[in-house]
């Protein structure tokens, strides 16, 4: 396994990859989706899924844009943490642009049952 992290967005998010055997876990991917898509092309990595620590906004931005551009692309996030995803007042900060809700959301303690190959801990941080 080997890891990558890049700052995204004006808050300087650390978003990390992932990666193994040519596919790429995203976590928290804030902002700047193309960048973020051209590093794995780059790579020539494979997203296979996008992993959230937590669902404030700017932990989520570049989500919708990553799952518009990678049909399928699941995302993995504490069901605690779901309702923030599309609560308006974590959507639209003043100076931040307003995120679209993300699709395909998954439970993260079910995310170590999905094929990853390394060990998962969900910790619950209310």
């Amino acid at each position: 396994m080997e890891r990558l992290t890049i700052q995204v967005g004006p808050y300087e998010v650390d978003c990390s990859l992932l990666m193994h055997a040519g596919r790429a876990w995203i976590v928290d991917p804030g902002q700047e989706a193309r960048r973020i898509a051209d590093l794995l092309a780059g790579k020539g990595l494979e997203p296979a899924a996008i992993l959230l620590t937590h669902g404030h906004f700017d932990h989520i931005g570049g989500v919708p844009a990553l799952q518009a551009k990678f049909a399928g692309l699941p995302v993995f996030v504490h069901p605690g943490d779901v309702p923030m995803l599309a609560h308006p007042l974590n959507q639209n900060p003043p100076d931040y642009p307003r995120i679209a809700t993300p699709s395909d959301v998954r439970d993260a303690r079910t995310l170590a049952d999905s094929g990853v190959p390394f060990d998962v801990e969900v910790i619950e941080t209310p």
